[in-house]
Formats: C-alpha cells, sequence, structure tokens
C-alpha cells in the first residue's frame, strides 16, 4: 500500500512557516494544511473561520473531513482529544517522546491520539485527492508522533529565521484579518526560550527522520531558485516544479486551514520579499541580549558573519 506523505515543517513561531506551507501546497498533489494540530481548539472549540471564509462548522471541506474520518460525532469527543493533544504534543513532551520506553499512562494517550491523527490525515487526503499533505505545526513533537503512525511516511523541514527576526515580530501588534482580534504579543525572554527550545529539538529530528535545515532568509532572498533547491532536497516532492509567476510572486489560491497566521488569508499573486524591518526598528537593549542568549545557535545557523550582508554572497547550505 502506497504510504501517505507529510511533510512537517518544524520550527519557531513567526520564521516564515504560513508562507512556506502554502507555497508548498500549490504543488501538484500536494495540500497546504497550515497548523493541523490546532484543529481541536481552532476548529471543534472554538469554530474559527477557515482560510476560505467560512466558520469551520460551516466549511464543506472541513465538514467532509470529519464525517470521513470520525462519522458521527455523537461517538466522538474532540474535547478529550483537545486533553490528550495538550498532554502529549507540546515540547516538554519531546524528550519522553525520544525515550523507548515510556509510562504505561503516556503511552495509553500516545495511543489514542495516534489513531486519531491517522484517520484524521488519510481523510484529509481522501477529500482533498493529495497525495502530500503539508503540515506547519511547527512543534517538533508533533513530527515524532507522526513518525511511528502507519501509513505515513513523514518528512522534515526545519525552518529557521533570525532569533532577533522572531523576537521583534512577536512584539508587534497584529490582528487576525477576519475578527479584527488582535494576536497576542510575547516578551523578549519568552521568543528567545521558545526559540532555543524549538531550534534544538527541531534539529534532534535528523536522528529520527528525513530531514532538511533551510533558513527563512536564504528562501525570500531568491524565492524560486531557494525554494526549487529546497524541493529537490525532499523525497516526497522530488521532480516536481513550483509556478511562479515572477522571480519573486507566486499565485496563491484559496484553500482551506484552520489555523496559522492572518497571512493565510490572503489569495493571488503573491510578492515574497524578506522581512528585515528589525535590523532598523528593533530597541537595541533587546538586540543585544537576544543576541547574547541566543548566540551559539545563532552561530550554528550562519546569523553571525556581521548582520545580513552575508546573505548576499553565502547562502547556508541546505543540511540533511
Amino acid at each position: 500500500m502506497k504510504k501517505l506523505q507529510v511533510v512537517y515543517v518544524a520550527g519557531a513561531g513567526r520564521s516564515g512557516s504560513t508562507v512556506l506551507d502554502r507555497i508548498l501546497g500549490t504543488i501538484s498533489g500536494a495540500i497546504s494544511a497550515n497548523e493541523l494540530n490546532r484543529i481541536w481548539v481552532d476548529g471543534f472549540e472554538d469554530d474559527k473561520h477557515c482560510a476560505c471564509g467560512q466558520a469551520f462548522r460551516e466549511c464543506s471541506f472541513w465538514r467532509k473531513v470529519v464525517a470521513e474520518a470520525f462519522g458521527d460525532l455523537r461517538d466522538f469527543d474532540p474535547a478529550r482529544m483537545k486533553n490528550i493533544w495538550t498532554t502529549v504534543d507540546h515540547s516538554r513532551h519531546f524528550l519522553q517522546l525520544l525515550a523507548p520506553v515510556k509510562n504505561t499512562s503516556f503511552q495509553k494517550r500516545l495511543t489514542e491520539y495516534r489513531d486519531v491523527l491517522r484517520r484524521l490525515y488519510f481523510a484529509i487526503a481522501k477529500v482533498s485527492g493529495a497525495e502530500i499533505i503539508v503540515d506547519s505545526s511547527k512543534i517538533p513533537s508533533g513530527a515524532l508522533i507522526l513518525k511511528d503512525i502507519p501509513g505515513l511516511d513523514v518528512h522534515v523541514i526545519h525552518l529557521v529565521r533570525d532569533a532577533r527576526a522572531c523576537v521583534y515580530a512577536w512584539q508587534k501588534k497584529k490582528q487576525n484579518a477576519k475578527s479584527g482580534v488582535a494576536l497576542r504579543q510575547y516578551t523578549p525572554m519568552r521568543t528567545i526560550m521558545f526559540w532555543m527550545m524549538r531550534n534544538t529539538f527541531a534539529s534532534l529530528l535528523a536522528t529520527q527522520l528525513p530531514y532538511v535545515r533551510v533558513r527563512y532568509e536564504d528562501l525570500m532572498k531568491d524565492p524560486q531558485h531557494e525554494l526549487q533547491r529546497l524541493l529537490d532536497r525532499l523525497g516526497p516532492f522530488a521532480g516536481k516544479r513550483l509556478s511562479f509567476a515572477t522571480d519573486a510572486a507566486i499565485a496563491l489560491p484559496e484553500y482551506h486551514s484552520i489555523s496559522g497566521n492572518p497571512d493565510r488569508f490572503s489569495n493571488g499573486v503573491t510578492n515574497l520579499r524578506l522581512d528585515v524591518e528589525w535590523l532598523t526598528k528593533m530597541n537595541e537593549n533587546t538586540r543585544r541580549m537576544a543576541t547574547m542568549l541566543t548566540y551559539p545557535l545563532l552561530a550554528q545557523y550562519g546569523y553571525t558573519n556581521g548582520l545580513y550582508h552575508h546573505l548576499q554572497e553565502n547562502p547556508a547550505p541546505y543540511e540533511n
């Protein structure tokens, strides 16, 4: 039986995962699912708007997926899945997921959750007709959970962005495009902590799954070339090509996603550009603190050779 291909984007928030997810979803045979791990909260619990504009419960796509995966909802408890999700799929559970032996209660929840995810992923594939699901849930533990689901072939993209850019992005005010509700903002220290933890754990996925690491800055500096270079290193996309409108613009069609960056509501020809606003607008003390506390990984990922002039001549190699 042919396995369902899953491309899982791992890394820290505000690293450009939504736009990468959407771009990969334009490839023939692929579907962009965005942050699929939040379906229990943003979909079933809060009934948020799908990227198509309809509320989750009214969206014809998600109604078909739910019916295919779970049938009569009287026999399915989304609240229970939300509870199980929070107790197995989180950075604090990453090392336990790596361990060969797990405690009995954790293993029981994990087995149940994997079974539900299997039904969900195969339902998405059947309803959409896709052979590849792009999931940008980002939490590294999610990739480990998917890894051992029968019938799935999981590949990881570790998407990295400069820690200082992420700190600045999480401080900016941003609104949900549909509801107008302000999104969460995080303090620099919280962002730094999560950036370090997420990227450290994402790097460890290289020991468990097919893995490629790529910098957001390289992708946005030369989108057509760098994105194609990325595809050529991902098994599920081998031999496939992206259709760019220009060297730095791609057409993003309407799609179905119930969670992710507010940019998921934008369709049509989209210009891809490197966002380096933080270089001129970030508080200098905050920049120094972020540089000092994240320096080991900044150096590992090639962010310490000056500011950004090094990107002009030295794109990072893709690490498999």
